[in-house]
């Protein structure tokens, strides 16, 4: 986000920041949580979902996002880099394991294998 909040300002990141919060948000269950994490980080928790099926979501997000329109700002496009984790207890340490994931996705420039 620094390049938004750099180009546009901070208001234009907080509403980016939102846009990609209501997308999200508008991907998953009920019975899910979305979670800003810090900063421009957010994690989803699933409690009920299979492998397969949590990686086929975590490309759904990810589409989702990046089709998403910031009305006031059109021109920027959106994308995230996005990280989950399969049935990991404790939560810290799925937290640490997602983290590490999303990392590796943003080394393959976004793009989920």
């Amino acid at each position: 986000f620094k390049h938004i909040n750099d180009r546009y300002g901070h208001h234009a990141g907080d509403i980016v920041l939102r846009r990609i919060a209501k997308t999200v948000s508008s991907c998953v269950r009920k019975t899910d949580a979305v979670i800003r994490y810090g900063g421009d980080e957010f994690l989803v928790i699933f409690p009920r979902i299979e492998k397969q099926a949590l990686l086929l979501k975590l490309r759904y997000i990810q589409n989702a996002v990046s089709h998403a329109v910031v009305d006031d700002y059109p021109d920027i496009k959106l994308s995230i880099i996005i990280g989950g984790v399969f049935r990991i207890t404790p939560l810290m340490e799925a937290i640490r394991q997602a983290d590490q994931f999303m990392y590796q996705d943003k080394a393959r420039k976004g793009i989920l294998r």
